[in-house]
């Protein structure tokens, strides 16, 4: 990718699983434990896997799926255990369509029923044990607050659920109206992921790199550094550190630089951030959309008045969302880097004397609102004479 430096992009992939992974150890050898028990024919219990985005909850449960996989060929037990790795994000049906799939079955695209879709996985995964690995299930529950899928695959006997999620626990639970499935998940072990600190992710890039990502020695120590450094701003993000050492990379080649600068890293942060807000506006739920294109809109505002009107104001299915929940989606998008939380001044209430709080977007907000309208078409801007941008 640079001058003179071999290189291979897909070794820079945040879905790329190496075989070590590096600062990770702790929850390899719990999730492992916790999987390897349930592998073995033991009483299985569910998996609740939470932390923030590129915290490595996908890379390390993929790295330990793949090595009981591994281990269930080698003991001849490949035939009785089925191991599926799905993305949940998507409709129910999909879900099942997917689960089939892994399970060396098939489902139409469309035609059948959720009901006549389930038979099909059920039959699939009979005789068997399960695990089965749900990415992504604060997105799906969101959309199905039933949770249908959930529903039925916490009932199966001999099946492991691990469920991954940015939310965190009780928030999640919170989405789901369905009692029985929030009292089977309730008592799911817990593994919460920290995020990365800047030495963890100049480690990650090094061992990428050690892998043939780019030719050794061709990247200053410094553009290391900066691209850990800017990634620790984004919570430690690791997808993101990778994201822009190959971007910076791209840069370096392209102007036909002997190395990789810190010069390219800075050149390759415009790029990835406009596409890192693209994709995870994208990707996020819409009560947290609606949340930050208030303060697109608005600009700063107290989170008291935030909750107010979102609460007031969220129509339909959105309606039952509960402050906690609300609450949680302000913290997210704090934490992410979408808001800052600032003291504005003094307070005093039955509480005594507080500060008091002002939440502002940190990016420019005619370009977030022009990113979030473009995530939502069809919602309506709260500039618009006698609208309501909730509905």
């Amino acid at each position: 990718m640079v001058k003179n430096g071999r290189s291979n992009p897909q070794l820079l992939s945040s879905a790329f699983v190496p075989d070590t992974l590096v600062h990770r150890d702790a929850e390899i050898k719990e999730l492992a434990n916790l999987l390897r028990h349930a592998a073995r024919g033991g009483t299985p219990g569910n998996v609740l896997i939470t932390g923030p985005s590129g915290s490595g909850k996908t890379v390390v449960v993929k790295y330990v799926m793949r090595k009981l996989k591994e281990a269930a060929e080698r003991s001849g037990d490949a035939q009785t255990l089925c191991l599926v790795y799905v993305v949940a994000s998507a409709t129910p049906y999909r879900i099942l369509k997917d689960l089939a799939e892994g399970c060396g079955s098939k489902l139409p695209k469309k035609g059948l029923s959720f009901e006549d879709g389930w038979g099909v996985v059920e039959d699939a995964l009979r005789g068997k044990r399960a695990l089965l690995v749900l990415d992504e299930i604060d997105k799906y529950v969101e959309k199905d607050p039933e949770a249908k899928v959930l529903y039925r695959l916490t009932r199966r006997p001999d099946t492991c659920l691990v469920l991954i999620s940015n939310l965190q626990p009780a928030p999640l639970l919170d989405l789901i109206e369905e009692q029985k499935v929030r009292s089977r998940l309730a008592g799911a072990t817990r593994m919460n992921f920290l995020p990365y600190n800047a030495m963890h992710l100049k480690d990650i890039i090094h061992e990428r790199v050690k892998l043939g990502a780019l030719a050794a020695g061709t990247a200053e120590q410094g553009a290391v550094e900066l691209c850990a450094a800017l990634a620790v701003a984004r919570q430690g993000d690791a997808a993101y550190a990778l994201n822009l050492f190959e971007m910076a990379a791209r840069t370096a080649e392209s102007e036909g630089a002997m190395g990789l600068e810190i010069k390219h890293v800075k050149i390759a942060d415009q790029i990835v951030e406009e596409s890192h807000v693209r994709e995870a506006i994208n990707n996020m739920a819409p009560g947290k959309k609606l949340i930050l294109l208030l303060l697109a809109q608005r600009g700063p505002t107290t989170p008291t008045e935030i909750y107010t009107r979102v609460g007031n104001q969220f129509s339909g299915a959105l309606g039952k969302i509960s402050r906690r929940w609300r609450a949680e989606y302000l913290r997210e998008l704090q934490a992410d880097g979408f808001v800052v939380n600032e003291r504005v001044g003094k307070r005093s209430g039955r509480g005594g004397v507080g500060w008091k709080a002002s939440i502002s977007p940190s990016y420019d907000r005619k370009t977030l609102e022009a990113y979030l309208i473009e995530a939502m078409p069809g919602v309506k801007t709260d500039k618009e004479p006698g609208s309501n941008m909730y509905g």
